[in-house]
């Protein structure tokens, strides 16, 4: 609820972190904390919508920053939870962070636009496949280039996360 805090000191005027899921349903070899944080567990997502609803009505945010590891673990939740949100029809504006999913499809992606979804900063820490594979990463510098390709054809802003220097990264 957010009582004991002075949100405007935390947070954007219009901004409120929520959490929709724990953990990762990844293995990257520099991360710790998909060993930490298992397993991987969702909300349910009409809980989501009534925390979403709850926080509206409490503090008159209207855009949400989704802080997972990642929030693309479970695609039919997600989907779910994309569906109640344009069923709701509020103007709601969310983000977070991803994964690269050979999975999603440019339905998705534009169902997520539909739903509020301005954003998402994904995790390609490399376009090299070599570099992909030393980090345990399970997809292709092509899947993550058609990841962008699809979240842009949608309208959303990505964001990148990359690491410089991984063991083994050349030239």
């Amino acid at each position: 609820t957010f009582e004991d805090f002075t949100i405007d000191a935390y947070t954007e005027k219009d901004l409120m972190p929520i959490i929709i899921s724990r953990g990762c349903v990844n293995a990257c070899n520099f991360c710790c904390d998909w060993m930490l944080k298992r397993p991987y567990r969702s909300r349910d997502p009409q809980k989501i919508i009534e925390e979403i609803e709850f926080l509206i009505g409490r503090y008159g945010r209207t855009r949400f920053e989704f802080s997972d590891l990642l929030i693309k673990g479970n695609l039919a939740q997600l989907e779910t939870l994309c569906d109640l949100l344009i069923a709701r029809g509020s103007p709601i504006v969310w983000g977070g962070q991803a994964s690269v999913r050979s999975e999603m499809t440019k339905e998705l992606f534009c169902k997520m636009k539909q739903a509020g979804c301005g954003g998402l900063t994904f995790g390609f820490e490399s376009f090299s496949d070599p570099l992909l594979v030393k980090m345990n990463k399970r997809f292709t510098a092509k899947d993550a280039a058609q990841t962008i390709r699809l979240a842009k054809e949608a309208g959303m802003l990505v964001e990148a996360n990359i690491i410089v220097g991984f063991p083994g990264e050349q030239e």
